[in-house]
């Protein structure tokens, strides 16, 4: 099994190391960031983190864990990170 930070983002990789995380692979996805109008900036969060994950399970081996944390800003302030990951077939959203 291998962790995947579905994202370059400095930040990212930074948060992960700062929970003990080091051992990880990153991978750069170019997914399309649209979303259907009327979601809380919660939902967006969860639904481009759900697109993310599901772009890169085609990338990863079936045991692999994905991890994804995009964030919006709304009214000029940062919405909260939200997250997806993959394991073995199981999806699950987390965060806020």
């Amino acid at each position: 099994m291998a962790i995947v930070l579905a994202s370059q983002s400095p930040r990212r990789q930074e948060l992960l190391a700062r929970i003990g995380v080091e051992d990880f692979k990153t991978l750069s996805l170019d997914i399309d960031e649209s979303y259907p109008e009327g979601l809380s900036p919660e939902d967006t969060v969860r639904y481009i983190a759900k697109k993310k994950c599901d772009a890169a399970v085609a990338l990863c081996s079936p045991d692999d864990l994905i991890i994804t944390a995009p964030e919006i800003r709304c009214g000029g302030a940062a919405g909260r990170a939200g997250g997806y990951s993959h394991h073995g077939g199981h999806d699950g959203l987390f965060g806020q």
